[in-house]
């Protein structure tokens, strides 16, 4: 993951995405093990295949419309994001495709911290 200009990293761990909707349906390219990293601009997730990091998706936290956390036990970080701004190595994504917004199950060790900071970044101004 390379940092854009005046961009900062905040968070990063080792995840399972146990889902991500894309018009209504599950995501499986987009889904599974992978590293996400929270930047102080975006959300992105990348993933090692065949000796070399995929950038499973990414976008800019100005697309999350809504973030919470889901279950007592299971550490769930919810998110619903705007399609139009969401960018994948490993799916080619038509425009068509590209309307409306998904929702992102992501399993984290700390889904409150991950909902605060990205929250607080997501604001519209």
């Amino acid at each position: 993951m390379i940092l854009k200009s005046g961009e900062e990293k905040r968070q990063e761990e080792e995840v399972t995405v146990q889902e991500f909707k894309w018009a209504g349906s599950p995501e499986e390219a987009l889904q599974g093990k992978g590293k996400v990293y929270l930047t102080t601009h975006r959300l992105i997730m990348e993933r090692e295949s065949e000796g070399k990091t995929a950038r499973v998706f990414e976008f800019p936290l100005k697309a999350v419309q809504q973030v919470s956390t889901k279950g007592l036990f299971s550490k769930i970080l919810w998110l619903e994001v705007n399609l139009s701004e969401v960018e994948s190595d490993v799916k080619k994504v038509s425009s068509l495709e590209k309307k409306g917004f998904g929702t992102l199950q992501i399993k984290v060790n700390d889904p409150k911290a991950w909902a605060s900071e990205i929250g607080f970044r997501s604001r519209k101004e």
